[in-house]
């Protein structure tokens, strides 16, 4: 191939451009004109030989053809003096290059650029579209290009945008100027801006675009993970849920793919989707559904979708074929078909919130030992059956009979409600202000009934009115207890527990069921010897006794009961109980330990959150002690000399603060979880506890 050395013809514009900032005296710029006149007819007049030699020598060009009609080509010549290389792979075939002739076409043009710099490129461009650029700093490619064939000048621009493309450039749109940046930058520049997800409306080139696409049929979060691979390595795709749109800068070449997939995908489901509503008379809904899935899944013969509506006993179907939708209907007329009263069927129900044998028992009550509640018709016999491992409930009836009782079924097994107790039991030394109990200093201002009907319920001298003073109030005969803010008989029980008071002897938190017993039990178990016997065997005197284990401390059964105004009912039984001293019982002279016992029963109503009070079970206990001179004071009869005796009282009462809170479901569960959670984590703070460290492994 022979070596052609082009030069790049001026136009009028460019010598324009070149002169118009000289500045000349009048009569110098004068005679430059003429000049300038004769050298562009010099010019005009060797363009047309200049593009002739640049043509390949073994194709003359024709004589006398008008210089327009010649192929336009306009390639820079390279630094080094070597000779031309094609554009391809060395295994492609050059393609011959068909003689001038054939591509001479008006408004075309052919490029060739051959290891050009940027810059040079930029400027044929700027000549062909009249575009202005700016490249940013360190910037710079070598560029190589051919097309075999001549190509539309209007299409000029939108070539040069992919080419820069494959150098990882991009054109950015500023102004009247074009920016030439990287592409990897491009995005985070101002950029044009589209919306629509038509491709066919998009302008052509491989510039870098923000296009702005609504998703109407599906879900954009679904779209996302489907059209992120399709990015070049300079594009981005972000999802803005909240208006179901995808915002994705690209180069418009790579968009248009996207915006053809999104297409695709984005289709009305419904707009082809046949559906039919099928009502059934003879069997469940829930049966129709899983047996046609059994017999037509497997064939593969379509795609379906069957929705039941319990409510009207019906059976929706979707598909696109109708034909499988007649199929389905013919199923469904096969499988509905009427069921006696002697073919009644089994069905499994699991209970998911109470005992299968508690739901049975209630089922029998009011569909088998009775006659049905009015408005209910039962049609045959119906058999319950539980089985406890899996908590099942077996019912052998009819199809109509099963969606009967299924109604009441479904009311029975509810999640029930649950109640939080917090406890607090306690032990307060009385002191002469506070002889008859606890309750009477509580009742003189510390702490004030709380609720709109205020009430002090027991066997206290109380009634309704002023609280009386403490020196007008007559011991009381037993338990007395009253409702009250739990703040306030927290701070009573910690102002004696500064003074060394009170004696917490519990404090429990228990999770019990509506309707079920919670028990807490904390103390000892004592053996206690309930039967001795002296035996002599051979000779041998010895001793047989019969030992039960008693038990001892605090004991607290609470069963509550929780109305649907949050109101609960507390069947509540306090034991307090402790060994005391060894008691000599019978003419054997057998000692068995003796026990003190506190303990009070009762049934109260309290509302969600509000603290129960309990007390008046004074314990007192007489104490001899004797001091005096050592030895002598030991000395039988004449010891009382020696000595003396002191005789004292202690006088305590059994204190109970009962707290219940209604858990309602699991939001309400989760929200004291977190309440208890955060006391402990503030009882570890307040007390320097070092809290344990979670399970992470072992460390090195």
């Amino acid at each position: 191939m022979k070596k052609v050395s082009t030069a790049t013809p001026l136009s009028i514009q460019d010598i324009k451009h070149k002169t118009k900032n000289t500045r000349l005296p009048t009569l110098r710029f004068m005679f430059f004109q003429k000049w300038h006149a004769l050298i562009l007819l010099l010019v005009l007049a060797v363009i047309p030989s200049t593009i002739a030699y640049a043509q390949t020598p073994s194709e003359p060009v024709t004589p006398g053809a008008p210089p327009e009609a010649q192929p336009q080509m306009l390639q820079l010549e390279t630094p080094q003096p070597q000779a031309v290389q094609p554009a391809i792979p060395p295994q492609a075939t050059q393609p011959e290059t068909p003689p001038p002739s054939s591509q001479e076409q008006p408004g075309t043009i052919v490029l060739n650029f051959e290891d050009a710099d940027l810059k040079d490129v930029l400027q044929t461009i700027g000549e062909i579209t009249g575009e202005n650029f700016i490249i940013a700093p360190g910037v710079a490619a070598k560029i190589t290009v051919q097309t075999s064939k001549p190509i539309l000048t209007r299409d000029v621009f939108g070539i040069f945008e992919s080419i820069i493309e494959v150098y990882g450039l991009s054109a950015i749109k500023s102004g009247a100027f074009y920016k030439i940046v990287p592409s990897n930058t491009a995005r985070q520049r101002s950029i044009e801006i589209l919306q629509g997800k038509d491709a066919k409306g998009l302008p052509s080139g491989d510039r870098i675009v923000t296009q702005v696409v609504p998703i109407e049929f599906i879900s954009a979060n679904d779209l996302f993970p489907i059209l992120q691979p399709m990015l070049s390595p300079a594009g981005n795709i972000m999802n803005y849920p909240k208006a179901n749109t995808l915002i994705i800068a690209d180069i418009l070449s790579n968009i248009k793919k996207i915006l053809d997939m999104t297409e695709i995908l984005d289709v009305d489901t419904f707009k082809k989707m046949q559906i039919e509503v099928f009502t059934l008379k003879n069997t469940t809904t829930r049966t129709i559904q899983k047996e046609l899935t059994d017999i037509i899944a497997p064939l593969g013969i379509g795609q379906f979708a069957l929705i039941p509506l319990e409510r009207f006993n019906s059976i929706v179907v979707f598909s696109p074929s109708s034909q499988l939708i007649e199929s389905i209907r013919e199923w469904i007329e096969r499988l509905d078909r009427n069921v006696s009263e002697d073919a009644a069927l089994i069905h499994f129900y699991y209970v998911k919130n109470d005992k299968a044998a508690n739901i049975k028992a209630l089922l029998e009550q009011i569909f088998i030992l009775r006659p049905p509640p009015p408005g209910v018709r039962i049609e045959g016999e119906i058999r319950l059956y539980t089985y406890d491992p899996a908590n099942a409930l077996l019912i052998q009836a009819t199809a109509n009979d099963y969606n009967t009782i299924m109604e009441t079924i479904k009311k029975l097994d509810n999640q029930p409600k649950q109640v939080l107790i917090e406890a607090l039991i306690a032990e307060v030394s009385l002191s002469d202000s506070t002889n008859f109990g606890i309750q009477w200093s509580i009742l003189s201002g510390h702490v004030n009934a709380q609720g709109p009907n205020p009430s002090i319920i027991g066997s206290s001298a109380l009634t309704m009115g002023t609280l009386p003073t403490p020196s007008s109030l007559s011991p009381p005969s037993g338990l007395s207890f009253l409702v009250t803010d739990s703040s306030k008989f927290f701070s009573i029980i910690q102002a004696l527990a500064s003074e060394g008071k009170v004696n917490i002897l519990s404090n429990p938190h228990i999770v019990v069921k509506n309707n079920d017993k919670a028990f807490i039990n904390v103390g000892k178990d004592i053996p206690v010897a309930t039967q001795s016997q002296q035996t002599s065997i051979t000779g041998t005197t010895g001793i047989i006794q019969n030992i039960e284990y008693k038990k001892t401390g605090v004991i607290l059964t609470v069963a509550p009961q929780i109305n649907e105004e949050r109101t609960v009912i507390l069947n509540i039984k306090q034991e307090v109980s402790d060994i005391a001293e060894n008691i000599t019982v019978g003419q054997t002279g057998f000692t068995y330990p003796s026990f003190t016992k506190r303990e009070s029963e009762t049934t109260v109503i309290t509302k969600d959150g509000e603290a129960l009070v309990i007390g008046g079970l004074i314990k007192e206990d007489k104490r001899e002690s004797y001091t005096g001179i050592p030895l002598l004071m030991d000395i039988p009869i004449l010891g009382y000399l020696f000595r003396y005796t002191t005789h004292s009282t202690a006088r305590t009462e059994l204190v109970i603060l009962l707290i219940p809170k209604v858990m309602d479901g699991n939001a309400e569960a989760a929200n004291i979880t977190g309440e208890f959670k955060k006391r402990v984590e503030e009882m570890i703070k307040e007390w320097k506890i070092e809290a344990p460290l979670p399970l992470q492994g072992k460390k090195e």
